[in-house]
């Protein structure tokens, strides 16, 4: 998903490219999102447990939106600071390294599947 914001660093862009830039951002973004709802869910509910799993989607919902929000904030200060590239490099960076630190912890196998019992 960080790599979804690579078309965005600025270049001299006229409107036909600058449209092109960000929709192909968007669809970046969407499929990316795609490709991590499944993986989210799963995590949410294994670390829960399999108990209060509502709570802590709803633990995690809050947690997401306030990380959001923080995120959007200095992403917007970052635009203040007059520099064109900074805005759309500090999220592409970012991406780049929670997709390094996923990768590690799943080579360490804390992302590998428990078996689950099957009642019956």
């Amino acid at each position: 998903m960080g790599a979804a914001f690579v078309p965005l660093l600025p270049r001299s862009y006229d409107a036909v490219t600058g449209a092109l830039a960000l929709a192909a951002c968007a669809a970046l973004l969407a499929w990316g999102g795609a490709l991590l709802y499944p993986f989210e869910t799963d995590t949410v509910v294994r670390l829960s447990g399999n108990r209060l799993v509502a709570t802590c989607y709803g633990a995690y919902n809050t947690a997401s939106g306030i990380a959001i929000s923080l995120g959007n904030l200095a992403v917007g200060a970052l635009f203040d600071t007059g520099v064109r590239w900074l805005p759309w490099a500090a999220p592409a960076v970012t991406g780049l390294v929670c997709a390094v630190l996923v990768a590690r912890l799943s080579r360490a196998g804390h992302l590998a599947p428990e078996p689950v019992a099957v009642p019956g």
